[in-house]
């Protein structure tokens, strides 16, 4: 026999290699190789891990079943699916690139950029050192050349996330043929979906929230930080500090941590806040349509008008000992109370207390 090709061993009279000058000369004993596939074409393809090298013995053999398939490595079958796209999309992608960009597009290979990345730049495998090897270009390939192109200390990655939530109600419907909404509003505590954040000094986004508060946030590589309960624990107006312990997850482990937040506006005192109070319209803040003020010009109603309802539309604000402006809380509302509304010279006037 002869030889082993992926692991297969063919049975018989070992073959010796010649040159290709004895070659030349007619020898009594050739042996030919044959190649033979495990299993059919039809089912398996010529795919090289479907094939044996056999001399020509053994081959009838195998067929005559003197020798059995057991006798040969197993097939390790591998999906070809992503080669299979590139193959077919590889030079449509060329092309497109080729005619779209202002820039050079020159293809490179496996065994180039593997080349590159070990012999000179000598780096661990990596998708992002995979990059910085293909992209010394065609000459990275030579060893002793020096690299062109330095390695930055940080690294971007990019995650591609969805923009919108096209199911718009949940599939469960409640009693009374209610169908619950299935999209969160697109503020919830001030933040979106997506928003990037920190906890514990890791680079986080926000992945699930919850009108409750409890938040869900990723790592940009998938870790999964579940909060399932906030809780201010102290409050220091004058500073403009507070602690917040926190409870949750992260993939599926539980933790709990306490969180110091500091550098946030100090809070006037209550004098300060009366005395100094002035407001102004949200920004995009449709107050025709949320407050009837027809009926407060002829009638003179001004049940409307509550701290509640401009709450929403208002933005009531002190300026501290600082000169910072201070911006009432939900907190700081539920606290004031709304006196003396009236209308005059144009003009809508009211006390605070």
């Amino acid at each position: 026999m002869v030889t082993t090709m992926y692991g297969n061993t063919c049975f018989g009279e070992m073959i010796t290699p010649v040159s290709a000058a004895e070659h030349t000369q007619p020898r009594k004993k050739e042996v030919r190789l044959h190649v033979h596939h495990l299993e059919s074409r039809k089912v398996g393809g010529d795919a090289p891990d479907n094939q044996v090298t056999l001399c020509e013995s053994c081959h009838e053999k195998l067929h005559k079943g003197l020798i059995t398939a057991k006798d040969f490595k197993k097939r390790k079958r591998r999906s070809t699916r992503d080669a299979t796209f590139m193959g077919i999309m590889r030079k449509t992608l060329m092309q497109m690139l080729c005619s779209e960009l202002p820039i050079p597009v020159v293809k490179t290979r496996g065994y180039i950029t593997k080349a590159t990345r070990e012999k000179l730049l000598v780096l661990p495998k990596s998708h992002t050192n995979d990059a910085l090897a293909i992209a010394q270009g065609k000459r990275g390939f030579n060893v002793g050349y020096l690299p062109e192109i330095a390695q930055i200390d940080k690294i971007c990655t990019i995650r591609p996330v969805r923009h919108h939530n096209r199911q718009l109600h949940k599939a469960a419907i409640l009693t009374g043929g209610i169908r619950k909404s299935n999209q969160a509003e697109k503020y919830v505590f001030g933040y979106r979906l997506f928003d990037k954040v920190q906890f514990n000094g890791q680079d986080c986004f926000i992945w699930g929230r919850r009108p409750t508060g409890i938040f869900t946030i990723k790592t940009i590589n998938g870790k999964m930080i579940k909060i399932t309960e906030a809780v201010v624990k102290r409050k220091d107006y004058q500073k403009g500090s507070f602690v917040l312990y926190v409870t949750g997850t992260v993939n599926g482990s539980p933790f709990k941590n306490e969180f110091t937040f500091t550098g946030f506006v100090s809070k006037p005192d209550d004098y300060q806040m009366v005395n100094g109070a002035q407001a102004e319209w949200k920004a995009n803040a449709d107050y025709y349509a949320k407050l009837d003020f027809d009926s407060f010009y002829r009638l003179h109603k001004v049940n409307m008008f509550t701290i509640e309802n401009l709450g929403r539309l208002v933005d009531f604000y002190s300026i501290n000992v600082g000169g910072e402006k201070y911006l009432f809380t939900l907190e700081d509302l539920e606290k004031t109370v709304l006196e003396d509304i009236k209308y005059e010279q144009n003009q809508l006037s009211f006390y605070l207390r």
